[in-house]
């Protein structure tokens, strides 16, 4: 990692040229208080996801990104999975989508990715979407409840996107994927149900799922949290959440979970939890 000595461009069209602090080059949204904030002033966002995506992929390996938001832990996994490699990736917010297709051309990275401009969900079809724009990651198949929206200081714009599920999408592509990340801002369960056939089939015994868990969001977009457990498990892979401090405590079943805060899940096989945390 070398230190980030690029100063940050206004482009123009609400975009900002960054360096991340791994000398990669990322367009921003300069309306995004949140995510592009982190970006523009530290080159980084969520640097304990980032560490495990050092330790989880590798060159060849196939993965899958639900909830891309721009594109910064997209650019990572293809520089990571390299020529040999391929993603797949989803991002239903048309803007979003506009500066993940940016980032990836402007690292060279579109021929080994195939880029979805879809919701994941458990339909097939069209659903409403409630896209915000200070804090465009927080787009979401739900609308936030009163607090959340006060917070982002927004009146929210519902349009609609188009969904599909993750069985109908992968019934006729014969991958296996090596990681998969799902942070749909509450779709989760949702994507868990219409995918039981995918987290059965579509993974191998060495598969590692990452999966944000958001009690609020989860209820405002509705379905039964169950599926994400359900899910997460299939293949005998094992739960935990995670946090800076590494792995913090086992998860076998809904309650074990905080059901009034985000926590981050990992579910992955005895052997590769200790080839990631040493554990």
């Amino acid at each position: 990692m070398t230190s980030n000595t690029f100063n940050p461009v206004y482009i123009g069209n609400n975009r900002v040229l960054i360096k991340t602090k791994r000398d990669i080059f990322l367009r921003v949204d300069s309306n995004d208080a949140l995510v592009s904030q982190s970006l523009i002033t530290k080159g980084e966002w969520d640097p304990v996801l980032e560490k495990l995506y050092d330790k989880i992929l590798f060159p060849g390996a196939n993965y899958m990104e639900i909830g891309c938001h721009i594109g910064y832990f997209s650019v990572l996994a293809c520089c990571l999975v390299g020529i040999d490699g391929f993603c797949v990736l989803f991002e239903p917010n048309p803007r979003s989508m506009d500066l993940l297709k940016a980032n990836l051309r402007a690292n060279i990275l579109t021929h080994i990715c195939d880029i979805n401009e879809l919701a994941i969900s458990d339909v097939d079809g069209e659903v409403e979407f409630i896209q915000f724009s200070t804090n465009s990651g927080g787009s979401s198949l739900g609308m936030p409840g009163e607090r959340l929206i006060r917070d982002y200081a927004e009146v929210p714009v519902i349009k609609k996107c188009n969904t599909t599920t993750l069985d109908i999408y992968c019934k006729s592509k014969n991958m296996i994927y090596d990681f998969v990340k799902i942070d749909a801002e509450g779709a989760e369960a949702k994507i868990f149900n219409g995918g039981s056939n995918f987290f059965k089939s579509s993974l191998h015994n060495r598969s590692v799922v990452i999966c944000e868990f958001n009690p609020p969001m989860l209820n405002s977009v509705g379905g039964d949290a169950n599926f994400i457990i359900n899910g997460l498990c299939c293949g005998g892979r094992e739960i935990y959440t995670y946090s800076e401090k590494g792995l913090e405590r086992r998860v076998s079943k809904l309650s074990d979970l905080d059901q009034r805060n985000i926590s981050e899940l990992i579910a992955l096989s005895p052997v590769r939890k200790k080839e990631i945390f040493g554990e």
